[in-house]
């Protein structure tokens, strides 16, 4: 990947995962400090790279003079993730900036200015308290929520949503004891560090494929024995995502998704993490049995399960909700 390309792309962008205000010592003989974290990539994928930055802090979402502004000369990118600790080399002035306003972060990257602004809310009455009280801590500064969750049998996002990454579901041989349980969503594009082509006899991930054949489920019929595709999906108006088991609507103030159904490796095979697939999934690549990592319909058992309102053996069902 070219460096210059990449960075360049108008698809290029930032999410802040979180920000934290850490002030040190009574007297702050050592700079207050703002960890400020985000997320880039391309149209290739996640980037991973040593690029110059700037940061800036406005009072509005658009227009106006920075109220503050600090340079990297490099900072590094490891799979689309990078943290700076802001305020290093040019201080925060807490007095001034923390005053109970909203504030909005700009970054710039090798000389990409990247839109939007992201809103910071600031705790700033905490803030002021603790220059008057010489307090060591403040309560973190909380960025306007942003949520990643992964659409299992999708390569696509929900209306709302920005896609992440495609990729396709990874998991541990159906024959096998060992490896990882829980699934993977794996990257298209791969990148390698050190590597042994021989096998070493280590874990092992395998592709996965739909087992839907004969359960008389539409349309999850139409897939069987191709492979599932993924989708990491961001809700940047969101804070928190949950899925819930066994129903397709979410609780009030929630918003769904997707509705699916619930499917895991199959009960006589290796044990592996319940998934929420989507209710109109997708097949890709050669509709032929690999035998490797297997998702099927799950089923409900009455018993310690109660049946009433739960019926036996029926497919069970599931929704992914999201909520600001």
């Amino acid at each position: 990947m070219t460096l210059s390309i990449a960075i360049c792309r108008p698809c290029l962008f930032t999410v802040a995962g979180w920000c934290a205000l850490l002030l040190s010592g009574p007297a702050f003989a050592v700079p207050p400090l703002l960890n400020y974290q985000g997320y880039l990539s391309d149209g290739s994928g996640p980037v991973t790279a040593a690029l110059p930055m700037t940061f800036e802090l406005y009072a509005d979402s658009t227009g106006g003079a920075p109220l503050w502004s600090e340079s990297y000369e490099s900072v590094n990118v490891a799979g689309g993730v990078f943290h700076v600790l802001l305020g290093g080399a040019t201080p925060l002035p807490l007095g001034s900036l923390f005053t109970g306003q909203t504030l909005w972060i700009s970054t710039n990257v090798d000389g990409k200015l990247l839109q939007p602004r992201r809103p910071i809310v600031s705790v700033a009455y905490a803030a002021r308290a603790a220059i008057a009280d010489s307090a060591i801590v403040v309560p973190p500064v909380i960025p306007m929520g942003s949520v990643v969750y992964t659409r299992w049998g999708r390569t696509t996002c929900p209306g709302g949503a920005s896609l992440v990454y495609e990729g396709r579901v990874g998991g541990g041989n159906y024959q096998q004891s060992g490896s990882g349980a829980q699934p993977l969503c794996l990257t298209l594009s791969p990148q390698w560090s050190s590597f042994n082509d021989g096998n070493q006899n280590g874990g092992l991930v395998y592709g996965t494929e739909y087992v839907t054949q004969g359960y008389g489920v539409l349309p999850l019929g139409f897939v069987h024995n191709f492979e599932v595709p993924c989708a990491v999906c961001l809700r940047e108006d969101a804070r928190v995502s949950l899925m819930i088991p066994g129903t397709q609507g979410c609780p009030p103030g929630w918003t769904a998704e997707y509705a699916g159904y619930l499917m895991s490796p199959h009960y006589t095979q290796q044990s592996g993490g319940y998934l929420c697939v989507d209710s109109v999934p997708q097949g890709v690549g050669n509709p032929a049995s690999q035998t490797g990592h297997l998702l099927y319909p799950v089923e409900g058992e009455c018993g310690a399960l109660p049946c009433g309102p739960y019926v036996q053996d029926r497919e069970l069902t599931c929704v992914v909700c999201t909520r600001p």
